[in-house]
């Protein structure tokens, strides 16, 4: 049911990995500067972007927050690891924290370390071959309807785009410091 992406596509798939990365730095450097808002709203969208960068890769459809809870429960299932659903929940508090303006640094703190770890997690599985997943008659059927969402387009969304270089801005790494 769900094939490799096109070769074109790996491009979308690297670019959302960089992009997670950047903004993952972004986050720490606004808990750093006791910018809370932006700190929590850069942790979610680094969470987003590792979870893009999956589904692109495995050429699922990930626009919108129910397709990427969908990838996220889906690759648990497929690696065996709810470890992951539990990760995710720091980065999507952080999203809700963006709205409510409700946690506090320390807070804060634990789910940018959270969403570190889930980021992490989402690049090794990005990194590993594109798994054979089971034939659709032997999923049940939440898990039928989960895959059978990620492998159709959404009608209200446009088109992919062209051009990756359409996808926001790629920082170049930051020097080291010696």
């Amino acid at each position: 049911m769900t094939t490799a992406s096109p070769t074109g596509f790996l491009q979308y798939s690297d670019r959302y990995a960089a992009i997670s990365q950047r903004l993952l730095r972004h986050a720490q450097e606004e808990l750093d500067a006791d910018d809370l808002i932006q700190a929590s709203e850069k942790a979610w969208g680094a969470a987003a972007h590792a979870i893009k960068s999956v589904a692109e890769k495995w050429g699922w459809h990930h626009q919108g927050h129910f397709r990427l809870n969908a990838v996220v429960d889906f690759i648990a299932f497929e690696q065996g690891r709810q470890d992951l659903v539990n990760l995710y929940l720091s980065p999507t508090v952080t999203h809700i924290n963006y709205y409510e303006h409700r946690l506090e640094a320390d807070k804060v703190q634990v789910a940018i370390d959270d969403t570190k770890v889930f980021v992490e997690e989402m690049d090794r599985i990005r990194a590993e071959p594109i798994p054979t997943f089971p034939a659709p008659e032997t999923l049940t059927r939440p898990q039928q309807r989960r895959l059978r969402l990620l492998n159709t387009p959404p009608t209200d969304y446009p088109p992919r785009y062209a051009d990756v270089s359409l996808l926001p801005p790629v920082e170049p790494e930051p020097p080291e410091t010696r």
